[in-house]
């Protein structure tokens, strides 16, 4: 007997990844590369964007519940941004809050404008976006043309507050017009309207991913193995025991 219960261990130990890992929907393997930025206005040059407070999370695809932390409470730099690691898996929305947007520049007639913004709240919806480590997103907020030179009243110096009459749409705009882009994609794919995220191409969507080295049909199947699902190994387990028992008793 004492042959079955090494067995029964040696097999637990094989497959512990499956009783472990608890990150259903998600992938293992090496993170894709992320940044944020701010999209270009109109006639209106941005020579600063600062969000401060700044909270980014994915949310994944499946009903697991599995949520991962890009950023918490970070200042970001959204002219010259820093890049972030984005971890592996299927992702369907990015929650972004960001608690103060400062942003200074100039109209291209002359004129400087100081705006700073309150809480920017909004979530881009994504399409089943699959990262690994050749993935690259960038997050834009608010989208081009957003910020209009002549809609601030440019050349004149301008300062917006969340006491200004354009504060609240300017909040709006860039909560409602964000979105992410994938490498060089010239059109983004999710969008913080979710009705664009619903209307974009579904048949085109596997150009945003990179390719990936599909798993051997022929392999044998096995606990870390794409083939039958975690737990199959348990089928044999009472073969095992019954087997080795005999053997035991026959001695």
């Amino acid at each position: 007997m004492r042959y079955a219960i090494l067995i029964a261990i040696f097999g637990l130990l094989g497959c512990r990844d499956f009783i472990e890992d608890g990150r259903q929907g998600t992938s293992v393997g090496n993170p894709g590369k992320g940044t944020a930025r701010i999209a270009a206005g109109k006639d209106v040059t941005i020579t600063s964007a600062v969000a401060n407070s700044a909270t980014m999370t994915l949310d994944g695809c499946d009903e697991s519940g599995v949520r991962e932390n890009l950023y918490d409470d970070a200042t970001l730099d959204l002219i010259n941004p820093e890049e972030f690691d984005v971890p592996p898996g299927e992702w369907c929305a990015i929650y972004v809050e960001i608690r103060g947007l400062e942003i200074d520049g100039g109209g291209d007639d002359g004129g400087t404008f100081l705006i700073d913004l309150g809480l920017v709240p909004f979530t881009l919806f994504l399409p089943e976006l699959e990262v690994d480590a050749e993935s690259t997103l960038i997050v834009e907020l608010g989208s081009p043309g957003w910020l209009d030179g002549r809609e601030l009243g440019m050349p004149e110096d301008v300062v917006i507050n969340d006491d200004s009459e354009l504060h609240d749409a300017l909040v709006e705009r860039v909560a409602g017009e964000s979105a992410l882009y994938v490498g060089e994609d010239e059109e983004p794919i999710g969008f913080s309207d979710e009705d664009k995220t619903k209307d974009w191409d579904w048949d085109d969507k596997d150009k945003h991913k990179v390719d990936k080295e599909e798993p051997d049909p022929e392999a044998t199947p096995g606990c870390n193995s794409s083939g039958p699902a975690p737990g199959t190994w348990l089928m044999w387990l009472p073969l095992v025991l019954i087997l080795a028992s005999r053997r035991e008793s026959a001695r």
